[in-house]
């Protein structure tokens, strides 16, 4: 057999194993389209819990029947890429700045709308909702002082978060920023009515009135509006921790939402 002969028959096998390969390819792909449920209706019962009793409608007396209709879209997504499609979409009709990280996307995909660490933002987290321009401050140090809040903070905790790529706010806009974008996600996912997307409409009402007093505060201290969106993405994490559990709206804590105090301390400067 000649030299090209067996050149030819290399090809041939090497054109067999492609088209193996990308019928099993297939196989598979069509395996994970039949074994998937996506939609609402087949996520675990906990994760429906959040959704509906957060999405209550007025007076909040009922958890929702049904999730928001986008919500419902981007759950019928059969795959990950889709859903950061239709989300990207949807933000971009409501002429939000924001492009969603893919790990923001996928937590989300999932339904993992609470935190995953009970002390640090994983998941659905106003640290996760940067401006696209921003990158995030990558000195440790930085980030250890913004984020060690709470006594009892571990180092190793403090690395994980490091490596979820939060975004720290490097001014009193850039968390401005932030908190419209969680915002917006909030309306989307649990509706515009909804008692968590309502609240957080007010905060960003109350951060704009007291701007001048949030800019002298982060003036004064670096770590201020971090330590402002970490109240606010702790208050909202407790109120979903609660709907994921509760069995009527008795058992949702929504009384945490109202952030009269802290917006109060803000006000007097006397906010730590």
């Amino acid at each position: 057999m000649s030299t090209c002969d067996d050149q030819l028959m290399l090809t041939f096998e090497s054109m067999h194993e492609f088209f193996e390969d990308n019928k099993k390819d297939q196989c598979e792909d069509q395996a994970y389209k039949e074994t998937k449920k996506p939609s609402f209706k087949h996520l675990g019962a906990q994760i429906k819990h959040i959704i509906l009793f957060a999405s209550a409608p007025k007076p909040y007396h009922e958890p929702s029947t049904k999730c928001t209709p986008f919500a419902a879209l981007f759950l019928e997504e059969a795959i990950i890429s889709k859903a950061a499609t239709t989300l990207q979409q949807e933000l971009n009709g409501r002429n939000i700045n924001f492009v969603v990280s893919q790990s923001l996307v996928t937590a989300l995909f999932l339904g993992h709308f609470t935190w995953s660490c009970p002390d640090f933002p994983l998941n659905l987290s106003i640290f996760y909702c940067e401006k696209p321009a921003q990158v995030g401050y990558s000195n440790v140090d930085y980030q250890a002082k913004a984020f060690m809040l709470q006594d009892g903070v571990d180092k190793s905790d403090l690395l994980k978060a490091i490596k979820q790529s939060i975004h720290i706010p490097s001014s009193f806009m850039d968390g401005l920023a932030m908190s419209r974008n969680f915002h917006a996600l909030l309306a989307l996912f649990f509706g515009d009515e909804s008692q968590v997307a309502k609240v957080m409409s007010a905060w960003i009402g109350h951060m704009l009135k007291w701007e001048a007093v949030n800019k002298t505060k982060q003036s004064d201290d670096p770590a201020f509006v971090t330590q402002v969106l970490f109240a606010i993405d702790s208050m909202v994490k407790l109120h979903l921790d609660s709907c994921q559990h509760a069995k009527s709206m008795d058992d949702v804590n929504d009384k945490i939402l109202y952030f009269f105090r802290a917006q109060q301390k803000v006000f007097t400067m006397e906010f730590t």
